[in-house]
């Protein structure tokens, strides 16, 4: 299985940063680690802490606050709400519900992303 890493420039209310981020269609949503959020924007409580299970199958993670944040693609903007986690071991994972949300493909065969430029058009109906 390949793994699809971009440097993306990511925004929050607290500044801007490239940040290396891993697209994982294994990942239900999106996350990041603690130290790259404390640059980037300010967190929020959850209603409720969340326990996420680990890729092994066995360890689980706990997550009690968020964040919302753009991302710049080549392709346009989008904007996440991206869990918290302190020990993360990538900067940042763009997660399933992102990638449904926002049509974005992953082509491992060239080691990219492919993103359907007509969902990145929001729309309020």
């Amino acid at each position: 299985m390949g793994l699809i890493t971009k440097k993306l420039k990511v925004m929050g209310d607290k500044g801007e940063r490239e940040v290396n981020c891993l697209f994982d269609s294994g990942a239900s949503v999106s996350f990041i680690r603690k130290d790259i959020q404390e640059t980037l924007a300010t967190p929020f409580s959850l209603l409720e802490s969340i326990s996420f299970q680990l890729g092994d199958g066995k360890g689980r993670v706990e997550a009690n606050e968020e964040v919302l944040l753009w991302i710049k693609l080549p392709e346009g903007k989008i904007f996440d709400h991206v869990v918290i986690v302190p020990q993360l071991a990538e900067e940042m994972i763009i997660g399933a519900k992102t990638l449904q949300f926002y049509k974005i493909k992953l082509d491992f065969e060239h080691d990219d992303i492919i993103v359907d430029k007509k969902a990145l058009e929001l729309k309020l109906i």
